[in-house]
């Protein structure tokens, strides 16, 4: 089992079963315990999430760093493998037009959507598992 993760406030989810058959995505606003327990219930084989990039801003949300700090914590105490991508690899790769041409879109979550193009980019790309990409060629 694969997790995606797109840490923030509001965290963005997207788990899939080893044959890619069934892909569920969610966002949750959750406490470190929370998403420790939830990656504790899920038990995923492999964890994949978006990196933090700090923005000059006046005002730096630095809770994603937080997040991410849990799924590190989770990885190593159960020898998980982890992968960590940019923001822009998912969404160059795999943008909105291509996750409705794959009838994956779900309007309204933004952070969902962002750790489902996480899952992809990295099923497709670092696995080598193409199957995904014969839905978006042309017939």
């Amino acid at each position: 089992m694969l997790i995606a993760l797109d840490p923030g406030v509001t965290t963005g989810i997207a788990t899939v079963d080893s044959s890619m058959e069934s892909i569920h995505t969610d966002q949750i606003k959750v406490t470190h315990r929370e998403l420790y327990g939830y990656l504790s219930d899920f038990r995923p084989d492999e964890i994949v999430y978006e990196s933090f990039l700090y923005r000059r801003r006046d005002k730096v949300v630095l809770y994603p760093v937080e997040v991410i700090g849990v799924i590190n914590l989770y990885a190593q105490t159960y020898d998980i493998p982890l992968y960590v991508q940019s923001p822009s690899q998912a969404k160059a790769f795999m943008p909105k037009h291509k996750l409705e041409a794959l009838g994956l879109w779900v309007a309204g979550q933004t952070h969902a959507m962002d750790a489902l193009r996480h899952l992809l980019y990295h099923k497709i790309i670092t696995k080598g598992e193409t199957r995904w990409l014969d839905k978006l060629r042309p017939v």
